[in-house]
């Protein structure tokens, strides 16, 4: 008997708060609504098609109380939760219950919710159903929201009466929002945050709303084409794919717990790359050779885990940089060879790479809070776009991954540190003969990559030890910072500097390493910023400045800085001089992609020496380039280069034309 008491106090207040709203502020809806809470017979269900309120109350009066707004059409609903103690049982609760059913909401079947003091389950609409959990018990009541109602919730949003306006009233807390007695779940109190975070500024007015089109009629197929109307991509396949095929779909397995739980193996074994093939007529300063030259490019990857492989590169088709070719014209051609048929197969990188983080995870059955990459064998590195370090040693490395700091703005850097032991291939090193030597030195040094300032930095610092003496002591440090960032909205800069310094070989040795280079790299933003970009990028070296270390096929430190200073790595096309030695000069061309099919880009470009011209260029060098390329299908690209210089009135100027085939795998 206290219990139906209980009840109908608990209806009687909500029906008496009902009659407080102003009527001014309800819609017809609203009022048909109140209406029929007030009107409602706790003993039946009646009218389930229609807007309802369902009202649940324990017989726990102690019980928390919580709130929690949703929105069905152009009405709020909330939901309240009554926490009955831990010691009740669900039979001991007393409650009647209904389900809102929202306009356009399609009935399912009656629930299977159990039955509470003789009361009917209803039915149950997809949105918004009331139910009964253990001891926690949901109810759902339409209420008009108002900032009077302060008792559980502080300043619901309030929604004007004129339909479709979009217009809310209120205080600042009633835009689109509600600050109710908790955040997010079912338990009150102030909201509470790690102590690692803390609540930052920020300005209102840079957030809108979103865009409106009605001038556009919606249409509900070609939204749905975006997602449904895609197709496969061909894509070309590797020459081998061992276990589990590169591109795949579904479930990828459970994996082999070999080296632990939380390391498991996924093994794949993936062969892939590429086969170039050119035809060339190339004229360097009165040295001309026609061509047809080959080289294939093959990757050897065996994934061991998610985090762990082990990588080969091989290029069999070709002894260091001399390449199958046959020379079939021009007054400087090998006649010898007919044709001349280049193998290796010693690997040029052979690595393992990996997270220690994830390693000892496997190994301790414990996951690391940190992730630390590591590699080591027989390693290449390529750094500031290889303009600082483009080689393969034998060596190691780790890194210290996606770090930030707040006090210096930084939002994101990663710093690596390497080694290298062995196979280190510099200018500045010479052997016996008195050419570049890859086993003279050995090396240490870090690299950072920090961004910050709508920018990115990237610094590094080496040094480089000789370790033959009989031709001096070539050792040095080698220093080099860059900075990236957009200028305006139109301009994108890269400036890098790479300093030498500390080379002391000894009385009747010439230094090797000792001089400043400065790279400016430029292009404009224009209204096609991904396919039409205009370029300016200029240098400024004096002495001589090296990278740490170049592979021979990484050519120059220039190369990155033009067509005219960049040779193909096969037929020898000829290029400026690209050592930045004792020079100053620049490129100035334009690249368009069209619609990302084609890419066509042309050229021109001038050498400067100056001081002592300690380098190759005695004279002023002016030189034009174009190239053009574009893939014939989805594994095979067509490319051709020409180019001229001009080396001053006594040297005879240099041409280059040629035609590749690139086949993808």
């Amino acid at each position: 008997m206290l219990r139906i008491i209980l009840l109908k106090l608990v209806v009687f207040i909500a029906v008496l708060w009902s009659a407080t709203v102003s009527a001014e502020e309800l819609t017809e809806a609203d009022r048909l609504n109140l209406a029929q809470l007030r009107d409602y017979n706790p003993d039946t269900i009646d009218g389930a098609d229609q807007l309802v309120g369902a009202l649940s109350v324990a017989d726990s009066v102690s019980g928390n109380l919580h709130a929690e707004s949703n929105e069905f059409d152009d009405l709020y609903v909330t939901e309240f939760v009554v926490e009955g103690r831990s010691d009740q049982e669900p039979s001991d609760s007393l409650a009647w219950q209904a389900a809102p059913q929202p306009r356009n909401v399609n009935l399912l079947q009656p629930a299977s919710l159990p039955v509470i003091a003789g009361v009917t389950p209803p039915a149950r609409g997809r949105q918004g159903s009331s139910e009964v959990v253990s001891d926690e018990i949901i109810m759902t009541a339409l209420v008009e929201p108002s900032s009077d109602y302060s008792v559980i919730t502080d300043a619901y949003p309030h929604r004007d009466d004129k339909e479709g306006s979009g217009e809310q009233h209120g205080d600042d807390n009633q835009h689109g929002s509600h600050n109710t007695v908790h955040h997010g779940g079912h338990h009150g109190g102030p909201m509470q945050m790690d102590g690692s975070v803390e609540p930052v500024s920020f300005d209102a007015a840079l957030f809108g709303p979103d865009p409106q089109y009605p001038e556009l009629e919606y249409d509900p197929k070609a939204q749905i084409e975006i997602y449904g109307g895609k197709s496969a991509v061909d894509t070309p396949r590797p020459l081998v794919e061992l276990w589990r095929p590169l591109y795949d779909r579904g479930n990828l397995g459970s994996g082999i717990p070999l080296i632990g739980e939380k390391n498991r193996l996924f093994p794949q074994l993936l062969v892939y790359g590429d086969a170039r093939t050119a035809v060339a007529y190339n004229d360097d300063q009165g040295s001309d050779v026609a061509q047809v030259a080959a080289r294939l490019n093959l990757d050897v990857d065996l994934k061991l885990t998610a985090t762990e492989r082990i990588h080969a590169f091989f290029q069999p088709i070709q002894e260091g940089l001399n390449f199958t070719r046959y020379e079939f014209g021009g007054g400087n051609r090998d006649e010898t060879a007919d044709p001349a048929i280049e193998t290796s197969i010693d690997p040029v990188t052979l690595f393992f790479e990996g997270d220690l983080g994830a390693i000892l995870a496997g190994f301790t059955d414990t996951y690391k809070p940190y992730d630390l990459p590591i590699t080591f064998g027989r390693v290449p590195m390529l750094l500031q776009n290889g303009i600082w370090m483009e080689d393969a040693f034998l060596g190691a490395a780790f890194a210290i991954p996606a770090r930030n700091s707040q006090r210096f703005d930084i939002s994101n850097y990663d710093i690596t540190f390497f080694a290298g032991l062995d196979e280190i291939t510099s200018d500045a090193f010479v052997n016996d003969n008195g050419k570049r030597g890859d086993h003279e030195a050995r090396m240490a040094g870090v690299v950072g990559f920090f961004e910050f300032d709508e920018g990115y930095l990237e610094a590094g610092y080496a040094y480089l030890n000789d370790g033959d003496h009989s031709n001096g002591d070539h050792s040095y440090h080698n220093i080099t910072a860059a900075f990236t960032k957009r200028y305006f909205g139109k301009i994108s800069n890269s400036t890098r500097v790479i300093i030498n310094t500390g080379q002391d070989p000894g009385p009747g040795f010439e230094d090797t390493a000792d001089g400043v280079l400065f790279l400016s790299e430029n292009s404009l933003i224009t209204s096609k910023p991904l396919t039409f970009v205009p370029y300016a990028n200029f240098w400024a070296g004096f002495g001589k400045t090296q990278s740490v270390a170049r592979a021979g096929a990484a050519e120059d430190i220039l190369r990155n800085t033009g067509l005219t200073f960049e040779s193909d790595g096969l037929t020898g096309y000829p290029t400026l001089d690209a050592t930045g030695i004792d020079t100053v000069g620049g490129a100035i061309g334009v690249q368009n992609l069209f619609s990302l099919e084609q890419q066509l880009v042309m050229e021109v470009s001038a050498v400067v020496p100056h001081g002592d011209k300690q380098g190759p260029a005695k004279d002023v060098q002016l030189g034009a380039g174009i190239r053009y390329q574009r893939p014939l299908t989805n594994a095979v690209i067509f490319r051709a280069d020409a180019m001229y210089g001009h080396f001053g009135d006594d040297r005879d100027p240099s041409t280059g034309i040629r035609f590749e085939l690139r086949r993808k795998f």
